[in-house]
């Protein structure tokens, strides 16, 4: 892979379930060498990682969380100016996300319950190998 670091992508979810079976789906469809799958129960310790110098192209963040939620995570990362693709989950048609969000997140909206292969599909698309993702530089 040229000796370029992996680029990252980020699993934030507070349920252990849906994070270790997005974590695996994305391992198996988008991981080394190229990608590297990191994971985050919460807002807070994504927050950190991202600060900590693990800077994602992708996001798969779940809205309802308790603490910060899902969607004020994606407005925190683009204030720190990441360009960064989102896979956004939900529990519930009930969440505040508007058509606004998803066009400022280059995002789409998967909901729970979720096949694998529906996933996996997603993923492909969303961070697939189109010209903005593959020259995303994490740091």
């Amino acid at each position: 892979m040229d000796g370029k670091a992996p680029k990252i992508i980020m699993v934030v979810d507070d349920d252990s379930h849906h994070r270790h079976n997005i974590e695996s789906t994305l391992v198996r469809v988008k991981g080394p060498p190229e990608f590297r799958i990191m994971c985050a129960q919460n807002a807070d310790v994504a927050l950190y990682l991202i600060d900590s110098g693990h800077v994602p192209v992708g996001l798969v963040i779940n809205v309802e969380m308790p603490g910060m939620n899902g969607i004020d995570l994606a407005r925190e990362i683009a204030k720190r100016k990441i360009v960064v693709r989102v896979i956004f989950t939900r529990d519930n048609e009930d969440c505040n996300l508007s058509r606004r969000d998803l066009l400022t997140f280059s995002s789409d909206i998967i909901h729970k319950p979720f096949g694998q292969i529906e996933f996996e599909r997603l993923a492909m698309r969303v961070f697939g190998e189109d010209d903005s993702l593959a020259n995303a530089v994490s740091a």
